[in-house]
């Protein structure tokens, strides 16, 4: 069976790792780290890649989630998708959605960074992304810059609200050479006063998705024609029509 990968950057280093494990290749796009902040953009990327994608492929593989309902409308033309059934990639990075529903009812003011997501972070500090992503830390000034100064008290404002949301950081360590990625999220959990924990991720999510099975109550079957839709409830995600 040929598979043709779809998957985020944030989580490129893990699906390497995986991918390299593998002794069917496996075709694989990635998209952009910066199309969380719009979900319209995300959508529009992704449905892109589908529609673009191998003619001889017998399935597409998504590694996304709902992603603030970036995954939601997006249709599969000819070809069936598949993707786990998970509000974001931190489940994808934890090993499961109950993994991380778990967590989270235990602890929800954590901040959850991953290399990929320290990666982002860095690439905006280095103002590599266009795409407006929003990160903490940002001086008065820098925004003046980037959005004029009628903004920038606004997005100051905003930001300091999100940072108090939280009142943890959490590193997962998905067991991969570390390159600097723990320091730096130690670094902006200190920034901010946050506790800091490290944590273990697992691939187990990741590696199911590549090479299967996909048990239905961890990942949704989209047939061909379907557009996939938000349910609202403990099933996060399902085929338009289906379950």
């Amino acid at each position: 069976m040929l598979k043709f990968f779809i998957c985020c950057e944030v989580i490129q280093n893990e699906a390497e790792h995986v991918l390299g494990q593998l002794t069917t290749p496996i075709e694989v796009k990635y998209i952009g780290k910066g199309h969380h902040v719009t979900p319209s953009t995300l959508r529009e990327e992704v449905q892109k890649a589908i529609d673009d994608a191998p003619a001889e492929a017998e399935v597409i593989l998504l590694g996304y989630g709902l992603c603030g309902k970036g995954l939601e409308g997006v249709v599969a033309r000819k070809i069936p998708l598949i993707l786990p059934r998970m509000h974001d990639c931190i489940s994808l990075l934890l090993g499961s959605a109950k993994a991380y529903a778990e967590r989270f009812m235990a602890d929800p003011g954590t901040y959850y960074y991953s290399p990929g997501w320290i990666e982002l972070w860095q690439e905006e500090e280095k103002g590599a992304l266009s795409q407006g992503y929003l990160g903490l830390g940002k001086t008065y000034e820098d925004y003046v810059e980037k959005y004029g100064e009628d903004n920038a008290r606004y997005l100051m404002e905003l930001e300091g609200e999100w940072a108090q949301r939280y009142s943890r950081a959490a590193y997962i360590d998905m067991g991969l050479e570390d390159k600097g990625w723990e320091q730096k999220a130690r670094a902006i959990a200190a920034e901010n006063n946050w506790q800091f924990e490290k944590i273990a991720g697992s691939l187990r999510l990741l590696q199911m998705l590549l090479a299967g099975p996909w048990p239905e109550d961890e990942f949704v079957h989209v047939p061909a024609g379907a557009k996939i839709i938000a349910t609202g409830d403990e099933a996060i995600l399902c085929p338009e029509g289906g379950k």
